[in-house]
């Protein structure tokens, strides 16, 4: 009975945040992992992002991080409201410590970052936003 509870409890939240979330789009090919999300509500270039947003994308995950290695990720028009709206980006390093970056309020037009990625570990994204003020919607795409 337990589990059946906790079971519908983590799909019921998986549909909240499904339904809101932009999409993140992921390819293979020829052994590399290519991401790309707009952060977009409607999928529209120059649109603003959602209110209320509680994302996490898994970007690479261990199975496909075997060897360790590294996940380069560039973000472009980044730009939230500073006290509220983040994008916080987690990863486990090669000295196999958590490491990360929490970015918000104006960053940059083009930020790039590269992940020394420890073998067998994620690298995860979460959008978080409040419920007052949106900006104009960012773009983050990478490889690994």
């Amino acid at each position: 009975m337990k589990l059946f509870i906790c079971v519908l409890v983590l799909a019921c939240f998986a549909a909240f945040v499904s339904s809101t979330c932009p999409t993140l789009y992921k390819t293979r090919s020829y052994g590399n992992t290519r991401f790309f999300l707009n952060a977009a509500s409607n999928g529209v270039c120059g649109g603003r992002y959602s209110n209320n947003l509680r994302c996490r994308y898994v970007l690479v995950n261990s199975t496909e991080n075997r060897r360790g290695g590294s996940v380069n990720l560039n973000l472009r028009n980044f730009q939230t409201e500073s006290c509220c709206d983040y994008l916080t980006i987690n990863y486990t390093s090669t000295s196999y410590r958590s490491s990360g970056y929490r970015l918000r309020g104006y960053q940059s037009n083009n930020l790039r970052y590269t992940l020394n990625t420890a073998p067998r570990s994620e690298v995860s994204i979460y959008l978080y936003t409040d419920a007052s003020v949106t900006r104009r919607a960012f773009f983050l795409t990478g490889s690994a």
